[in-house]
């Protein structure tokens, strides 16, 4: 009747984790309970000595541990309630492992032929891509505060951060999902983890050190030297023995340190804010100004670092830990918190009586309830609810609002510049835009979207308070997310209405100006790390208040992104725009290039990008129109194949937390066209600066 039991628990907590095939593997140990699901939903209880040929996931239940040698020579060792995955699908590729959840630990043959593909062995988790050649190291993966860490015995493991946003689009597809189970190509896997592994943001991290894909970090964390003693007994503990009772090793006492709390975990706990630590002693801490000789702990993933009073060996060059912020098993290595406190996946150390629904896993219902108890300053408590809205709900919003000056205030009607004054003012702008992320699987995602742009002109100049603008926009995106030359690719059908509304009349009100309606197909893919591409196709039908126009707009270009390292990324484009008036066939046309310099991180929490465009605008008018040119003032009276526009610009975002981005720009604007006796050149100044807000 237990058997029975633990089965179905299984079947029903894994059914929602993807399946790897693998090849032949040898259970060479087993201590309690271990269960074999396979991609078809048929559930096996495994036995030491069994020998695995077909396609599967292995979990181990409480008190448990399984060993597993593989056909290459490697050894693998899942802890008690772990999740594991392992794919060799093709014969004499690198094994790709996915630990779900729980505590692996791996010893890679040495003498394996290093394969062309950079490493011996591949292992996933949700937050992280670890490559490994032969080396002997351990990872911890928590599924619900989604941190990894990993700490290296022998050899070197080289660790990538995958983007946050990443992480949230898989949490989306497995929920999403349901009980569906896909397959996941090993062949597709080794060249997207090699590529991540390949990238500037990835590290190695040494024996004897610690390193971790953290939520909220931009990279991995800056790898630390764990506490020698618990390094030592960790390297010890090969086959992940937990649980077991022994003596409690413990660093000096200290009775003027209170003992852990939160400001001393990394990552901060999801559930709590950390207070910043004194940094007077930044020069013995890492890149990311975290003290070594910490322990980490093998449940939550969570690195406990010394208090800033610690005892520093200047020979081991780490810190002692008090005996106050607990000790480690002298048997096993794990953490073994201060009498009377615990640590909790979300909510860090947290009183170990009383444990009741305050620090069960969190729900809706709490997490609405954490907005009534909103502590701290303003800027605080701003960031707080940001992140629990983000945690409640798909919504992503984008948001600006800049203040500038130009030295030229004109109209742009579609790529084209009308009403051209030649007279300075000062320009407020302001854009909100928000989707919704309606339905995300492996293979499409859903994503209602919106957005209200308006434009302020403080200049009380008729001419120049005609081009005071609102406009709303509403769309849809559907992406279909499927694999080109074994990268990931996106095709995405954008469909946008939008209404623009102008003082065109010079009444000082609004007045409707134009609406149009529009198909944006555009496909991104990647050749490989370096390069990002996408080309598109966009069509759309437009209609014209001020002038009875209506017809149809096509574009059609390229964009593509090489990215040149640590520093800088360098971008180029290419747009082909035809407007066609449906009334007289005439037609509008424009070609455009240009490129973008991005430095990135030159100067900390600081990006700068600097870009060029090139324009050449030209009518094309109809043989029967040609007498409608001498009356129309928006239009030239002949053919613009000799009008061109350029702009160079600079733009600069430094970085102020979270979710929010100070900007300054620059930009200057030149166009050269003149038709018998109309000029629409001109040379346009503005800069300006404002205020980021991306969520």
């Amino acid at each position: 009747m237990l058997r029975i039991f633990f089965i179905s628990f299984w079947v029903s907590a894994l059914s929602l984790y993807p399946i790897l095939g693998y090849g032949k593997a040898e259970i060479v140990l087993l201590k309690g309970k271990a269960v074999l699901l396979d991609k078809k939903g048929s559930k096996k209880l495994l036995q030491q000595g069994d020998v695995f040929d077909n396609d599967g996931l292995i979990a181990t239940d409480k008190k448990s541990l399984l060993r597993l040698k593989l056909d290459d020579g490697s050894v693998l060792s899942l802890g008690p309630e772990s999740k594991m995955t392992l794919g060799q699908v093709i014969a004499g590729k690198p094994k790709v492992i996915e630990l779900l959840a729980g505590k692996l630990r791996a010893t890679v043959n040495e003498k394996t032929p290093l394969p062309s593909e950079g490493h011996k062995m591949y292992i996933k988790t949700r937050t992280a891509a670890l490559g490994v050649r032969g080396t002997d190291f351990l990872i911890v993966h928590n599924p619900k505060n989604h941190v990894t860490s990993t700490v290296t015995f022998k050899g070197d493991v080289n660790l990538f951060k995958k983007r946050d946003e990443d992480v949230h689009e898989s949490l989306r597809e497995e929920m999403d999902r349901r009980k569906s189970i896909p397959n996941i190509d090993q062949e597709k896997d080794l060249v997207n983890l090699e590529d991540d592994l390949r990238h500037h943001t990835a590290t190695g991290v040494a024996p004897g050190q610690l390193s971790g894909a953290y939520p909220s970090y931009e990279k991995a964390a800056a790898p630390v030297k764990l506490s020698p003693t618990q390094f030592a007994l960790l390297a010890q503990n090969s086959h992940l023995e937990m649980g077991a009772k022994g003596k409690i090793l413990k660093g000096s006492k200290n009775k003027k340190n209170p003992g852990p709390t939160n400001d001393s975990l990394v990552p901060v706990p999801p559930g709590d804010e950390a207070v910043p630590e004194d940094q007077k002693d930044f020069d013995k801490k890492n890149a990311d100004g975290i003290r070594a000789g910490g322990v980490l702990d093998l449940e939550t993933g969570f690195y406990l670092a010394p208090p800033a009073d610690a005892t520093f060996d200047a020979k081991t060059k780490t810190y002692e830990m008090p005996a106050e912020f607990g000790g480690v098993n002298a048997i096993t290595g794990e953490y073994v918190p201060p009498e009377g406190l615990k640590l909790d996946p979300l909510h860090g150390l947290v009183p170990l009586l009383g444990m009741g629904p305050d620090y069960k896993e969190r729900d809706v219902a709490k997490t609405i309830a954490k907005f009534k108890n909103l502590n701290g300053s303003f800027n605080d408590r701003v960031y707080k609810a940001l992140r629990l809205f983000k945690e409640l709900s798909r919504f992503d919003l984008y948001s600006y609002l800049n203040y500038r000056f130009t030295t030229n205030a004109m109209e742009n009607y579609y790529g084209e510049w009308r009403a051209i004054t030649n007279a300075p003012t000062m320009i407020w702008d302001w854009k909100i835009q928000g989707g919704f992320q309606l339905y995300h699987s492996p293979t499409w995602l859903h994503y209602p979207k919106g957005h209200f742009y308006s434009v302020y002109h403080e200049r009380d100049v008729a001419e120049i308070k005609r081009n005071d603008m609102m406009e709303m926009m509403l769309g849809w995106e559907s992406h279909y997310k499927h694999y080109l030359f074994k990268k990931k690719a996106r095709l995405v059908f954008d469909f946008q209405f939008k209404t623009e509304y102008l003082d065109y009349k010079k009444r000082q009100q609004y007045d409707y100006y134009t609406e149009d309606s529009g198909l944006k197909i555009s496909e991104r893919f990647q050749f490989n790390r370096k390069h990002l591409s996408e080309v598109y196709y966009q069509i759309r039908a437009f209609q014209g208040y001020n002038k009875p126009d209506h017809g149809n707009i096509h574009n059609g270009g390229f964009t593509h992104r090489f990215f040149m390292g640590r520093i800088f990324d360098l971008q180029v484009n290419y747009e082909h725009s035809v407007r066609k008036e449906q009334w007289t066939s005439n037609r509008y046309k424009i070609d455009r290039v240009g490129g973008q310099l991005i430095l990135l991180d030159l100067v900390p929490k600081t990006e700068v990008t600097g870009g060029y465009t090139w324009e050449w605008h030209y009518y094309q008018y109809a043989p029967d129109t040609l007498p409608q040119r001498a009356v129309d003032p928006n239009r030239l009276n002949e053919s613009m194949k000799d009008g061109f526009f350029y702009r160079a610009n600079l733009f600069l975002n430094y970085r102020l937390g979270e979710f929010w981005k100070l900007n300054g720009l620059y930009e200057f604007s030149r166009q050269r066209t003149s038709a018998g006796s109309f000029n629409k050149a001109f040379i346009q100044q503005t800069w300006g600066g404002g205020l980021v807000m991306y969520f």
